[in-house]
């Protein structure tokens, strides 16, 4: 009897010992449960994927510039000579042009220039004199809409293309003493320069085209070039435009 009393108490405690321990084991299999799947963590707000700014579009040059407000004025195109008239200027399509080129320029007068230029060679068998270019300014459809006539002789450059006006400009491309010095009595082969200049050209251009309207023949008993008498130069309106 004595020993089995004596029992009681480390049974007991025996009993509370495991159940703390089976507590212990439901408690630590608790912690271990899966919990919802792994997501990332949020990009921070310093790494945005930033959308760069639409690239500026350049301007154009001031130089190639036309203002909204300013429409270029159309140049009125000159009558071209009779078809009876061409029939007798056939020999003209002897001529052939080198270096021709166009470009623009844009004068502190005048605003913008298109100057056409370039070197008319003699192609024909005898020499000529006062050989006259005209220069034709056409759309996107190939219509005319600008021509304009000048002699050949005398060019000008760009630097004052950009500073003269437009009076000086002409004054000098229709210098007789220019033109006398380099456009009389050109040789079969021989060559002289042009330049054409169109003030304001209209916007719509889009091709150029150059021919020969004019050139006398050089007398046969001339010799060395003499000055011619006067009136003999083409005469122009101011503009350069020849008159008929």
């Amino acid at each position: 009897m004595f020993m089995k009393k004596s029992n009681r108490p480390f049974i007991r405690r025996t009993v509370l010992l495991m159940a703390c321990c089976t507590a212990l084991l439901l408690a630590s299999c608790a912690a271990q449960e899966p919990t919802d799947a792994w997501q990332p963590p949020e990009k921070p707000v310093s790494e945005e994927t930033r959308v760069a700014p639409p690239e500026e579009v350049a301007e154009p040059p001031v130089s190639e510039r036309t203002p909204v407000d300013e429409t270029p004025s159309v140049i009125e195109p000159t009558p071209g000579p009779a078809d009876e008239e061409d029939a007798e200027q056939l020999d003209f399509k002897e001529f052939t042009f080198r270096n021709v080129r166009q470009y623009f320029v844009v004068n502190e007068k005048e605003g913008r220039i298109l100057s056409v230029e370039g070197f008319v060679v003699n192609r024909s068998a005898t020499a000529r004199d006062f050989i006259t270019v005209e220069a034709s300014l056409f759309d996107a459809d190939g219509q005319k809409i600008a021509n304009k006539r000048s002699v050949g002789g005398v060019t000008v450059p760009v630097s004052q293309l950009e500073s003269f006006s437009r009076e000086d400009l002409e004054s000098l491309l229709h210098d007789e003493v220019g033109i006398f010095m380099t456009n009389v009595n050109i040789a079969p082969g021989g060559e002289v320069p042009f330049m054409v200049l169109f003030y304001d050209p209209p916007e719509n251009v889009r091709e150029f085209g150059v021919k020969v309207v004019e050139a006398q023949e050089t007398e046969a008993d001339q010799g060395n070039a003499v000055r011619p008498a006067a009136g003999a130069v083409p005469e122009t309106d101011g503009s350069g435009v020849v008159v008929q």
